[in-house]
């Protein structure tokens, strides 16, 4: 009862944590903010997942995974991502660093081949703060004005999910509640001579059922191999929503402000688009792992209160590989799984006609503990993400990050029967 105290707590304060701001991209501004684009246990591998299993992570990413756990033990995983980010203009540079949780979950055996996992996750970001002069349209002596873009928030998902396996076919739903805030500024000032400035506010609150199932198929080759193909999706679904927009007229001087429109309770829907991902996972001698996953999201089909916004559609593409020397061997070195891998996502963001592609290079490793506690184990991982994002050309910005992506997985045998005492 303790320890399950102890988890709530855990679980509550990361919840908690994940309404923070987290990130500052310019790229964040479209849609339902920046998407995830290397997230889960297999960071290290791309970030693949459609068919990845394995009895010492829990895949949240398909739920039908959840059959590889260990029938024996209790799972407890959690994630913490740190970022430094170097945006690029051809006239400017600036960077950011940002700290922040990446999700935490639980697992077990519910009864015979069903298993169930919960948790809190991320959905996406929101993060800028724009600034840039523009000349005013049809001005004779040259007159500019001023537009300061600010937005904050996201959206986070709580989660339930089943998985139940038969034979070498695995099943698995995910059952989630996606909830958050989106919060959008737009500061107009004419020129700086001007004795006010116009202010826009756009508030959203966001929340709603989502669904998400999952298959996966271990196909064995021969006594060494075996090649696990799996897939998961969501249908497009409206998520009920409420939007709040004011504007307001500011005077420079006074600070007084008045009050231009007040829309306070606008009632409608976003429509989260269809997602589909599929992969494959080879695995020779419980050593070597080969897997590549593909994501597609109908992007084009977003629409935020029947208003539709100018995105593409969403395509990714991770590859990865990883080794364990040997699982069983003396020297801790030979125990460690060691990973690497590359990912590309096309964001679906077109800014003049230019893409705002993503590339990233990963690698990494986990460590396994075995505590002095009936074999209780703790893995420990970490990953390096390298990457960039956008492009400098026609004015656009450029993105290069680095993110260290640290987790922590405990695997405690809770439902072992003590025989001897």
């Amino acid at each position: 009862m303790k320890k399950i105290i102890l988890l709530a707590i855990i679980s509550l304060s990361c919840c908690f944590a994940f309404g923070q701001n987290n990130i500052g991209t310019p790229y964040s501004y479209y849609g339902l903010g920046l998407l995830p684009e290397n997230t889960g246990a297999y960071a290290a591998m791309g970030g693949v997942s459609a068919a990845m299993r394995d009895n010492d992570n829990i895949n949240y990413l398909n739920p039908a995974s959840y059959t590889a756990l260990d029938s024996n033990r209790f799972y407890f995983q959690l994630a913490m991502n740190g970022e430094y980010t170097w945006i690029t203009t051809h006239r400017e540079a600036s960077s950011y660093r940002v700290m922040q949780h990446s999700y935490l979950n639980m697992a077990l055996r519910l009864w015979k081949d069903l298993y169930f996992s919960f948790g809190f996750t991320e959905k996406s970001d929101i993060g800028y703060n724009i600034n840039y002069n523009e000349l005013i349209s049809g001005s004779t002596d040259y007159t500019t004005f001023n537009q300061a873009l600010q937005g904050m928030g996201g959206l986070n998902d709580i989660y339930g999910g089943l998985g139940w396996r038969y034979k070498n076919l695995s099943l698995g739903i995910n059952f989630s509640y996606i909830f958050g805030k989106i919060e959008k500024q737009q500061t107009l000032i004419a020129n700086m001579m001007s004795s006010y400035y116009v202010r826009t506010r756009e508030y959203i609150r966001l929340k709603d059922m989502l669904f998400q199932p999952g298959i996966q198929y271990n196909w064995k080759l021969n006594s060494r191999s075996n090649l696990i193909l799996g897939a998961t999706m969501n249908f497009s679904q409206k998520l009920w929503a409420k939007q709040e927009f004011q504007a307001y007229k500011v005077n420079t001087g006074s600070v007084s402000s008045t009050m231009l429109d007040d829309e306070t309770l606008k009632r409608g829907y976003i429509v989260y688009p269809f997602r589909i991902s599929g992969g494959f996972n080879f695995q020779h001698k419980n050593r070597l792992r080969i897997a590549g996953d593909y994501t597609f999201q109908q992007l084009s089909k977003y629409e935020a209160f029947k208003e539709k916004q100018n995105l593409k559609d969403y395509h990714k593409a991770a590859f990865g590989v990883s080794l364990i020397p040997d699982a069983a061997g003396r020297f801790f070195r030979q125990r460690i799984n060691y990973m690497a891998g590359a990912y590309f996502v096309d964001s679906g963001i077109r800014i003049r006609g230019l893409h705002a592609d993503t590339y990233g290079l990963t690698a990494g490793v986990q460590m396994p503990f075995i505590l002095p506690n009936i074999g209780n184990e703790l893995l420990l991982g970490v990953a390096l993400d390298a990457g960039m994002r956008g492009s400098e050309r026609d004015g656009l910005v450029m993105e290069r990050y680095i993110k260290l992506r640290v987790n922590i997985a405990f695997k405690e045998f809770w439902f072992m029967k003590r025989k001897i005492n």
